[in-house]
């Protein structure tokens, strides 16, 4: 496992320019430009800025030593490295420090409820549906599944003690997920409620459910139990197990992925923690508070270790090791959204664990969100 970066003050964030398309291998060409444009696949100019704008931000590495440290993060507790086993799937990926393996997904469980129809409704208004599909969902429970199809994972949330509690429970058994840390409680399971369009856009409404009742202590002892060498969380979960997963990552040396959706209030610490911050245009600007997705990525390179910025149909852009880095996305027909983005963190997740760097991790995970978009959500396996 590489030595873990670590921000300094005051430096130039380079630009990358990508060239070519992504292939099924995910390799893209690069011609690196300090300062100056970065080409046709490049995003649009940052209005009322010259290229190469300063982010406040350097990035360096530290030796590597094998243990992660997150060079911001203060733990909020006692705690130590020592040597941890994991206990997940023999696939776990590669070890780390102190005997860390594989992904935790720390995050939510929900069944998903979903509507088709022929436009979203105004205010007021109602609208016959076309089609009505059921399945398992939530941001923590794709994105662990994603990660499972590439590396040793283990989900970490809560369910309710309803039907729907089953439903989420064997579609994470069944994708080889481990769910001894998915936690059964009284109540009601996590919904949401999923309006589709035909042209594959999505309107989502989350019913929390038992997801908001998972406590920092669970959190702390389900990754004791696990030691992963990533932790991956979401913000559909109580800010106090985000800070917690945050603060065991930081405690024992694993690194930190933060998919900062939906977008809500987010701590500073746990922000500079993230390895990568993995974000959506419109969470990019809540958290940058800027649209343009450029300037976006310099004001978050300064606040966090690492970021990747979502795109759309533009692809993705990337703020690591000083340098902005675009990859496009394949030219395809969306068929259905819902998802996408959780595929992409997964397996971009799942890609790190197993060594690949972050434009690599970003390529493959490109590649799998498009094909989740081009797949009905019922043919998904």
């Amino acid at each position: 496992m590489t030595g873990r970066r670590v921000r300094r003050e005051t430096s130039t964030v380079r630009e990358t320019g990508e060239v070519g398309d992504v292939g099924e291998a995910g390799e893209v060409g690069r011609v690196n430009k300090l300062n100056g444009s970065s080409g046709a696949n490049e995003l649009g100019a940052e209005p009322g800025a010259e290229p190469g704008a300063e982010s406040r931000a350097e990035w360096g590495t530290r030796p590597s030593s094998g243990a992660r440290t997150s060079g911001r993060l203060e733990p909020l507790g006692e705690g130590g490295a020592g040597a941890l086993a994991g206990s997940g799937p023999e696939s776990l990926g590669e070890g780390g420090a102190g005997g860390l393996a594989g992904i935790a997904v720390v995050g939510s469980a929900n069944l998903d409820l979903v509507a088709y129809a022929p436009r979203r409704a105004a205010p007021g208004e109602t609208v016959l549906g076309t089609g009505f599909e059921q399945h398992a969902g939530g941001k923590g429970l794709n994105q662990a599944v994603a990660a499972a199809a590439a590396a040793g994972t283990a989900f970490v949330g809560c369910c309710g003690d309803d039907d729907a509690a089953v439903v989420l429970r064997e579609w994470l058994d069944g994708h080889g997920v481990d769910t001894a840390h998915l936690t059964a409680l009284p109540g009601a399971s996590g919904r949401a409620l999923i309006t589709v369009t035909p042209d594959g856009e999505n309107s989502i409404t989350v019913l929390p459910g038992a997801n908001h009742r998972l406590t920092a202590a669970q959190v702390n002892t389900a990754l004791e139990a696990l030691a992963p060498a990533i932790v991956l969380t979401q913000q559909e979960v109580p800010a106090s197990a985000i800070a917690e997963a945050a603060d065991w990552a930081g405690r024992h040396g694993a690194r930190l992925a933060l998919n900062a959706s939906p977008s809500g209030p987010l701590d500073e610490r746990v922000l500079a923690a993230a390895d990568p911050l993995i974000v959506n245009h419109g969470e990019a600007a809540y958290l940058a508070g800027t649209d343009e997705p450029r300037a976006a990525a310099r004001i978050l390179a300064a606040r966090c270790i690492s970021a990747v910025i979502t795109l759309g149909a533009d692809g993705c852009l990337i703020a690591e090791g000083g340098e902005l880095t675009p990859l496009p996305a394949p030219s395809l027909t969306a068929v259905d959204t819902t998802g996408a983005g959780d595929a992409f963190a997964g397996v971009l997740v799942a890609h790190l664990s197993r060594g690949a760097d972050l434009t690599k991790a970003a390529q493959e995970a490109t590649q799998a969100a498009a094909r989740a978009i081009q797949t009905p959500r019922s043919a998904r396996t």
